[in-house]
C-alpha cells in the first residue's frame, strides 16, 4: 500500500509543481544580532502581530534590556511596521505566542529575568504572560511556575474570556502542586487579568513535553511528546526514556483527563501541532522516525525525521495516516485546515527527493517547506522557500484562497530572501507573503546532471568552475563554504580571476528554476604552488623495433 501511495505522491508532485504558491513579497525585520519569530496573530484591525525574541539594538529594534528580550512587532498587511516593543530583564526572555482579547494583546513565553519589566521569578525559567494595549504599551505582566524550569509554548483565548497556556514544567512547587518526574506537560488557565483558575501537570515518570493546544466544546485537546508509559500515559510504542511517541490528550474545562492516546512507532514521534476538522476528528502533524506501529512507511533512514499526518477520532483511535518528505530530515511546525477541507503544513526540510522537487543550500541548511494535501492526505502541491543558509518557519496564516503569510526566521541573504541585517550567522525575522502560482503542467524540473569537479589552481591564475544541469534553469548560485561567499551566474560556469595563494574551500552549486531547484554535491577548490613533475622515458625493448620514446610523469593535479 505504501508503494502505491508513494507513486501517487511523486506523480502529483511532478505534475503540480507549478500549481502551487509563489512569493509575492517578503519583509525582513530585526537588527544586527539574533532575531527570531515564533508567533503570528491576525489582529481585529486587519494587521499582523509577530511575537518572538531579539538581542538587537539597531535597525528595526529600538532597545534591549540584556540578552534576549521579548520582541513584539505589529505590521500592516502591506509589510509596514506600525510599532515594535521589547520587554524583559537582564536574563533571557523568549516570547512564543500571542492572542487578542477585546483589542488587547496577551503575549506568553518564558523568562529567566527578575528585573526590568519582569517583577518576580520563582527560580530557573518561569512562564511569563504580558498584556499590551493596542499600541503596544505594557499594561501588566505576571510570571508563573516553580523553582524548576517552566516554559509556555502555546496559548489560546478561552471561550470564557480568559487565557489557557501550555508547555512543560520541571517544578513541583510554586504554581505546581506535584510532578511525576523529569518534565511534565503543563497547562495553566487564567482569567483575563492573569489570575490563576487552575494549573495542572500531565505525564509519567519520564520526560513529557507539550507543544500545541486547541479548544473544543467542554474542554481542550493538546499534543506533544511523551517518553513515559505510566501514570497518565499508556500505550506508548517507543523505547522508553530513549524515544518518544506523539501524545494526544483530551481534558475537560477543569483540566481532568477525558482520554489520552499515544501515536507512533518504536522510534521518535513528536506531536508539533493539531487541528479539529469539521467532522470533529483530530489531525496531528508530527515529526516521525518510525516505520512500524501506527506509522506505515518512512522515507530514507530511520535516523531522519519525516512529516507525519495522523487523523484520530474523538477517542484517539487512528483513522488514517501518511508521511511526507524525503531522505533527509523533514519536520512540521504548523498545521491548518484549508477552505476545501484539505490540510496545509509548514515546516523545514533538508531533502531534495521523494516529495520535494528541490533544496537550497547544503543538506545541513534546512529550507522552509510548505505543502498542501486533500482531506485524504494526498499531496496536492509543495514548495521549498529560503536561501542558501538555514531558514525556519514556526507560524503561518491563511489570507485568502491559496494565499498565506509566514512568520519565519532566516540566516540567508540570497535566493528568496531579499536582504539580511548583520552577520550571516545571525537570524532575522522574515515575513513571507505567498500567492497562487500560475498552473503549468509542462515539465520544468531542474536537476544536476554533471557534478562540479575538484580544482587545484596556481596563484594568480584564473579558475573556471562548471556544472551540468537539465530543466529550465534560471540561475546558478555558487556557494563557497569556507568564506560564505556566493556568486550568481546565468550560465553553468563561473570564472574567478587572479585567485590568491592559500585559499581553500569546499563549494557547491544551486541550480534555480521557476518550478524547482537542485543542489550539487560538494567539491573542493584549492590554490597553491604546483610542483614541477618528474619526467622520465619509458623505453621500448628496441628503438629499431619501435622508434618512439614515451615520456611519463606522475599525476600532479
Amino acid at each position: 500500500m505504501k508503494q502505491s501511495i508513494l507513486f501517487l505522491s511523486l506523480t502529483l508532485s511532478a505534475m503540480l509543481a507549478s500549481a502551487q504558491v509563489t512569493i509575492d513579497n517578503d519583509l525582513v525585520l530585526g537588527g544586527s544580532e539574533n532575531d527570531v519569530a515564533y508567533g503570528l496573530l491576525s489582529t481585529s484591525d486587519g494587521n499582523y502581530l509577530v511575537s518572538g525574541y531579539s538581542r538587537s539594538t539597531d535597525f528595526d529594534v529600538s532597545a534591549n534590556n540584556g540578552l534576549y528580550d521579548y520582541w513584539i512587532v505589529k505590521t500592516s498587511t502591506a509589510g509596514a511596521v506600525i510599532w515594535e516593543t521589547n520587554l524583559g530583564g537582564s536574563g533571557d526572555d523568549l516570547a512564543r505566542c500571542a492572542v487578542e482579547i477585546s483589542g488587547n494583546y496577551y503575549v506568553a513565553g518564558f523568562t529567566a529575568s527578575a528585573d526590568g519589566d519582569v517583577s518576580a521569578n520563582n527560580g530557573g525559567q518561569d512562564g511569563w504572560l504580558v498584556k499590551l494595549d493596542g499600541d503596544g504599551n505594557l499594561l501588566w505582566e505576571k510570571n508563573y511556575g516553580g523553582t524548576g524550569n517552566d516554559l509556555i509554548l502555546d496559548m489560546l483565548a478561552a471561550s470564557d474570556g480568559g487565557v489557557l497556556m501550555m508547555g512543560y514544567t520541571a517544578s513541583a512547587d510554586g504554581d505546581l502542586s506535584a510532578s511525576y518526574g523529569n518534565n511534565d506537560i503543563w497547562v495553566i488557565k487564567t482569567d483575563a487579568d492573569g489570575n490563576i483558575d487552575w494549573s495542572r501537570n500531565y505525564g509519567g515518570s519520564e520526560n513529557d513535553f507539550g507543544n500545541a493546544v486547541v479548544e473544543i466544546p467542554g474542554g481542550y485537546i493538546m499534543t506533544g511528546a511523551t517518553y513515559s508509559n505510566d501514570n497518565d500515559v499508556s500505550g506508548n510504542h517507543a523505547d522508553l526514556s530513549i524515544t518518544s511517541d506523539s501524545w494526544v490528550v483530551r481534558i475537560d474545562d477543569s483540566g481532568d483527563i477525558v482520554w489520552q492516546s499515544c501515536l507512533g512507532g518504536v522510534n521518535n514521534e513528536i506531536g508539533e501541532d493539531l487541528v479539529i476538522t469539521a467532522s470533529n476528528t483530530i489531525v496531528v502533524a508530527s515529526s516521525s522516525k518510525s516505520d512500524d506501529g501506527d506509522v506505515s512507511g518512512h522515507y530514507g533512514e530511520l535516523n531522519k525525521f519525516d512529516i507525519w499526518l495522523c487523523e484520530v477520532n474523538n477517542t484517539g483511535d487512528v483513522l488514517q495516516e501518511q508521511n511526507f518528505g524525503g531522505s533527509r530530515d523533514d519536520s512540521p511546525s504548523a498545521l491548518l485546515i484549508d477552505d476545501d477541507g484539505g490540510f496545509v503544513v509548514t515546516g523545514v526540510s533538508a531533502s531534495d527527493d521523494f516529495d520535494l522537487t528541490g533544496h537550497y543550500g547544503a543538506a545541513s541548511a534546512v529550507d522552509i517547506w510548505i505543502m498542501k494535501t486533500d482531506d485524504s492526505f494526498v499531496l496536492q502541491w509543495q514548495k521549498n522557500i529560503g536561501g542558501s543558509q538555514t531558514d525556519y518557519c514556526e507560524a503561518f496564516l491563511p489570507t485568502g484562497d491559496t494565499t498565506y503569510v509566514l512568520a519565519a526566521y532566516t540566516k540567508s541573504n540570497d535566493l528568496d530572501v531579499s536582504t539580511h541585517y548583520g552577520a550571516s550567522g545571525n537570524n532575522d525575522i522574515w515575513m513571507v507573503y505567498l500567492v497562487p502560482g500560475e498552473e503549468d503542467t509542462t515539465s520544468c524540473d531542474v536537476a544536476v546532471t554533471e557534478q562540479p569537479a575538484d580544482i587545484l589552481a596556481c596563484p594568480g591564475s584564473d579558475a573556471t568552475f562548471t556544472v551540468g544541469g537539465a530543466g529550465t534553469v534560471t540561475s546558478y548560485v555558487w556557494i563557497f563554504t569556507a568564506s560564505g561567499a556566493n556568486f550568481t551566474t546565468s550560465e553553468p560556469s563561473l570564472t574567478l580571476e587572479d585567485v590568491s595563494t592559500g585559499f581553500s574551500s569546499e563549494f557547491y552549486v544551486i541550480l534555480v528554476g521557476d518550478c524547482g531547484n537542485d543542489t550539487s554535491e560538494l567539491a573542493t577548490f584549492s590554490v597553491g604552488e604546483l610542483p614541477a613533475p618528474d619526467i622520465f622515458p619509458v623505453l621500448p625493448p628496441s628503438i629499431c623495433e619501435e622508434p618512439v620514446i614515451t615520456l611519463s610523469t606522475p599525476e600532479v593535479a
